[in-house]
């Protein structure tokens, strides 16, 4: 086997150490690597629905509140807005760490953030600065992307609340 590196394709081989680099994703193999280091270790998040969902969430977030008053600009507009686009931002980084364990932990915050954001949205409609067409569309893109991140969490293999 060696330790020679050779390029195949769009992929790159280590022999010996066992590293394949192949497509979008890296291997790791053998010699005393853990479990979740043996696993995929780049994950490309364009290709989540659950990424795609909560991308969807904080553009709606961000239109329906364009029109809040200017009195709300640091208070409720900014609070709705950070906890939207946390959602997609944890995902993808969490699409870019080694273990399978640090993932979950930032879906799991993901989701965290997900459910803020869908109280933030109700709140915003009681207190009139949503209207109704808007919370409409904002609750959709929140439960929807709460339930894709319920399902991803779970199929990872670690229970996530599930209301």
């Amino acid at each position: 086997m060696g330790y020679g590196l050779w390029a195949m394709g769009y992929g790159l081989w280590a022999m010996g150490y066992e590293l394949w680099a192949l497509g979008s994703g890296l291997w790791a193999m053998g010699y005393g690597m853990s479990r979740a280091a043996q696993s995929f270790m780049s994950r490309d998040y364009r290709k989540l629905d659950t990424f795609n969902l909560g991308d969807a969430l904080a553009v709606c977030i961000y239109r329906e509140t364009a029109d809040f008053p200017p009195s709300e600009r640091y208070g409720l507009r900014s609070q709705l807005r950070r906890a939207a686009v946390s959602v997609p931002s944890n995902i993808v980084e969490g699409s870019a760490r080694r273990s399978e364990r640090d993932y979950i932990r930032f879906l799991e915050i993901a989701l965290s953030s997900a459910y803020e954001t869908d109280y933030l949205v109700d709140l915003s409609y009681r207190l009139s600065l949503l209207t109704g067409q808007g919370h409409l569309r904002c609750k959709n893109c929140s439960l929807s992307t709460v339930r894709s991140l319920q399902k991803l969490i779970a199929a990872l293999g670690r229970p996530s609340q599930i209301p």
